[in-house]
């Protein structure tokens, strides 16, 4: 019986380990698009990343682990190539209900928005103002920075 577990085990982790190599693409073709903002001695890389990367949940291991790196990825590109005039920040998002998430959220995943302290799941539109910021001029000033856009669910965390 203790083999079955390990096995059920060992697939998960595989599972998990599937995830975090795709997040690990996603990191590699972020740092291939600064080199060619480098290149141009300019540029601003705005990279989505979670509010699991800062907090995590049950369940979301590998998901959470990738948004973790995100972040960290983007602290790191932000303090190499902010002298170089590529800014780097990220974008760290609450629930926003979307074609992957969308069934669970308009059903049993409803009761969510309970911990969202504005009462409800991010909108279309509710992140231009944080893009805005970051990659044009207003946030000139910005490097390494993740900014948090999800109704306030982040310092409303129970654990």
């Amino acid at each position: 019986e203790l083999a079955r577990i390990d096995v059920g085990a060992d697939r998960a982790l595989v599972l998990q380990q599937r995830q975090i190599d795709f997040a690990v693409a996603h990191v590699d073709a972020v740092r291939g698009r600064s080199l060619g903002f480098l290149r141009a001695g300019q540029g601003a890389v705005v990279n989505i990343a979670s509010v699991l990367g800062l907090s995590v949940s049950k369940g979301t291991i590998a998901y959470a682990t990738a948004k973790a790196g995100v972040i960290q990825m983007t602290k790191t590109l932000g303090l190499e190539l902010a002298f170089k005039g590529v800014r780097v920040n990220a974008i760290a998002p609450g629930w926003f209900v979307t074609d992957i998430n969308r069934e669970y959220l308009e059903g049993a995943g409803k009761g969510l928005t309970r911990d969202i302290p504005v009462g409800r799941f991010g909108q279309d539109g509710d992140l231009d103002g944080a893009l805005l910021l970051l990659a044009s001029d207003a946030g000139s000033y910005m490097a390494g920075t993740t900014v948090v856009c999800d109704g306030g669910q982040v310092v409303a965390i129970r654990g």
